[in-house]
Order: structure tokens, then sequence, then C-alpha cells
């Protein structure tokens, strides 16, 4: 008979890699579900890739694990690519929640590259060879034991560009450093925890390799798993967490004024031309550096002082006008669809310019109009 601790230690262990298979699964479903999204954005998309990266992580680490990679051998290295494409994913992330209007570039897509190469180089030295050979790379991949060179190698660079993003990461959020900050501003106070566990969890990988420990490898995806649902979770139960700790982090950011020698209230009066005589908000291409350079600034001053003297951002200025320019239109050209409405203040479909309306008159387009031409 099994000493009782023993069978209590594979229990724990098997109940953890349970837990990771299921956490894998269901990051596969958040990752479908961010893609079905009616107007999808770039955020979307990026806490898409997020998602379908650590669900690809989570179920090759319990695979891993629990011993169950060996019957699969096809699936050995398959999820390395996705630790190369996680971390600049998740500094996207980061970039886009502390930057206004900030929306990734085709410059952007270098970050990727390195999983790209990664990939390519593992097509040729891991994927074409036979589920034998996979099998013997797996027997040099025992925790603690990277006996080929090539899988240390791989283990350390995928670890040298997490450090790298980390960093970025961690430079990009920057204003949040401050006791004082931390103390008072709830929002930073959750993102500052978050990031202490993950550090936690850094240290805590690091510890489970020198001690070949795979039980405290176990308990440290459990940490991980947190870190990564936690944002996902506090979006249920405060859904404008994203914009509020913007707006926040903007706040901050501005303190450091980047407008010195700028006359801002000529700026101001030309923005308001801009918008109200020439309406430029009907080009539905229109974005903020288009408009800084017809300001003569640059698109950070332009930002800054929208946000700190009109106390929006850029997005929700545009759609400000263009549903004050749609209500009268609505009222004053009955006959026009809802679509041609939509087109004319600068939305390039219906659905968008329906969300819009709703979120800043508490109606849809169509409720407006038959609510207010009763009365007229």
């Amino acid at each position: 008979m099994e000493p009782a601790n023993t069978m209590n230690l594979e229990l724990l262990n098997t109940t953890i890699d349970n837990i990771n298979i299921f956490v894998a699964f269901f990051s596969f479903l958040l990752a479908l579900g961010q893609l079905l999204v009616k107007n999808k954005q770039w955020f979307n998309y990026i806490i898409s890739i997020i998602f379908f990266c650590f669900g690809i992580m989570n179920l090759d680490f319990a695979l891993l694990l629990n011993g169950t990679l060996s019957s699969y051998p096809h699936l050995f290295a398959v999820s390395w690519p996705f630790h190369c494409f996680i971390m600049p994913a998740a500094y996207l992330y980061i970039k886009m929640m502390v930057t206004h209007d900030f929306k990734p570039s085709r410059k952007h897509l270098l970050f990727f590259l390195p999983g790209l190469i990664n990939f390519i180089i593992l097509v040729p030295t891991v994927y074409v060879k036979s589920a034998h050979e996979k099998i013997a790379f797996l027997a040099d991949f025992n925790l603690g034991n990277y006996n080929n060179s090539f899988l240390m190698y791989s283990y350390v660079a995928i670890t040298t560009l997490k450090l790298f993003f980390v960093i970025l990461t961690l430079y990009e959020s920057r204003f949040l450093w401050s006791r004082d900050k931390i103390k008072n501003v709830s929002l930073f106070r959750i993102i500052f925890i978050l990031y202490l566990e993950l550090i936690l969890a850094y240290i805590i990988n690091l510890v489970s390799i020198f001690m070949e420990s795979t039980l405290i490898l176990r308990i440290d995806s459990l940490l991980f798993n947190q870190i990564v649902f936690m944002p996902f979770l506090l979006s249920y139960r405060y859904p404008d967490i994203m914009h509020n700790l913007s707006i926040e982090f903007s706040r901050e950011k501005y303190k450091q004024s980047q407008t010195k020698g700028i006359n801002i209230d000529s700026i101001l009066l030309r923005l308001n031309e801009l918008f109200k005589i020439e309406k430029i908000f009907t080009d539905p291409e229109l974005n903020i550096n288009s408009v800084s350079e017809k300001l003569e600034i640059s698109s950070h001053q332009l930002s800054e002082i929208i946000n700190k003297k009109l106390h929006v951002n850029f997005r929700s200025l545009i759609n400000n006008y263009r549903i004050e320019e749609a209500r009268a239109l609505l009222i004053n050209q009955p006959d026009d669809t809802i679509l041609k409405t939509a087109y004319a203040v600068g939305f390039n479909s219906k659905t968008a310019f329906n969300n819009a309306f709703l979120n800043i008159t508490a109606m849809t387009p169509s409720e407006y109009r038959k609510k207010n031409l009763k009365y007229n």
C-alpha cells in the first residue's frame, strides 16, 4: 500500500494538471470569443492572441508534466513559438491600456519576428522529426536536465525575450511606480499587485528548475493562470476598468507637460473651427495624426491638450461631434435612412453608429428620431 502522503501528492499533481488543461481549453474559447465581437478593434485581436498563446502553452505544460506528451510526441515543442508571441502581445495590450488612441502599426509586427524565427528553426530541427526522435528529445527535456544543447539554448533565448518585454512593459507603466499613487488610486494598486505576482511567479519558476521540483512548477502555473485571468475577471465586475485605467495613466503622464511654449487657447480655437465649421469629423478616416498636422503640433501634444482641457480622449471627441451632427440630421432630414445618416457624419457602419449613439444619448437613432418627430 502506498503511503498516504504519496497518494495525496499524486492527487494534488493530477488536480493541478486537470485545472491547467481546463484553463487551456477555456483560453481557446475566450480567444474565439474576441474574434466574434462585432466591430472588432486592435484591442480584441491582441487579447485573442494572448488567450490563444496561453492556451497552447498551458496545454503543452500540463501534458509534459503528467507524462501524456510522450503518447503524443508530435505535440512536443509546438508551444515554443507561442512563448515568443504572447510577450509582445502582452506589451501591446499594456501600451494600448496606458496610451490614449494608440493603435499598433506594421512596425509592431517586428515584435513577433522572434516567434516566427523560432518556428522556422523548429521545423527542420524538431517538427519534421519522427515520433521516435521526438521521444528522444523529450527524454533530454527533463526538468532541470537540458542535455541537448539546442533545447538549452532555446530555453535561454525564450526566457531572455520574455525578460526584454517585461522591461518594456514596466517602462510603459512607469507612471505607476509611486507610493502615493498606489496608495490612493485603486486601479494602480490592482496593476501593482499583478506586477508583484508576475515577479513572484518568475522567481518560483527559477526555484522549481534549480530544485527540479515538478510540484513547485505546477503551483507556479496556478499563479500564472490567476495573473492572466484577473484582468478578464475584473472587466466583468468593473466594465469601464480599461477606460478608467487609461484615464488615470494619462493624468499622471501629462503632469510632465509636453505643451510648454504652445498657445493652447489658439489651438483650442482652431480645433473648434475644424470640427464645428469645417466638420472634419465627417471623414471616416480621420485620426489624431491628421488633425495634429493641421494644427502644426505633434499628436502627443494634441492628445495632452484634449485630455487636460476638454477632459475627453480624441476618439470620444470625434464621436461627440458626430452624434451631435447626427441628432440634427435625424430630425431635419426624416426621409434619410439611418445608414445614410451614419455615413454622412463619418461612421463606417450602422452598428458602430448605433453603439456610439446609444452610449451618448441612451437611445438608438431610430428611437431618438421617433421620439423627437412625435413632439415636432
